[in-house]
C-alpha cells in the first residue's frame, strides 16, 4: 500500500499543477453482492479501508459507489454472479452517479 500512496501523492500533485482534480472512485467488488461472506469479499473490504483512507490523506477527492450500490433495490442485479464485472444497470448506475457527482449531465 506504501506504493500506492506514493502514486496518489504523485498523481496528485501533477494533476494540481494543470489546475486539474484528481477524483478517486471506488467501485465495490462485485462478488460481493453474491457471497458478502467470502474471504475474498472480506480481503476487498480490507483493501478498500486502506486505499480511501491514503486517497484522504492526500487529499484526493473520493466518490465511494459502494453506498450506492447497497442501496440499490436489488443489488444482484448490478453485477454478474461468480465475475468481477457489472451487469449493463451495474455500469449505467456507477456512470449516472459519477456523473452526478461531478456535476455533469448524464446521456
Amino acid at each position: 500500500m506504501a506504493a500506492y500512496g506514493g502514486i496518489l501523492t504523485k498523481a496528485q500533485t501533477l494533476i494540481s499543477g494543470w489546475v486539474g482534480e484528481l477524483v478517486f472512485v471506488y467501485l465495490p467488488y462485485p462478488p460481493r453482492f453474491f457471497a458478502p461472506d467470502a474471504p475474498a469479499v472480506k480481503a476487498a473490504s480490507e483493501r478498500k479501508k486502506e486505499m480511501l483512507a491514503l486517497a484522504k490523506k492526500v487529499g484526493v477527492r473520493i466518490i465511494d459507489l459502494e453506498p450506492v450500490f447497497d442501496g440499490h433495490k436489488n443489488s444482484r442485479d448490478l453485477a454478474y454472479a461468480a465475475s468481477t464485472h457489472y451487469s449493463e444497470a451495474g455500469y449505467r448506475l456507477a456512470a449516472e452517479t459519477i456523473a452526478k457527482q461531478l456535476g455533469l449531465k448524464a446521456r
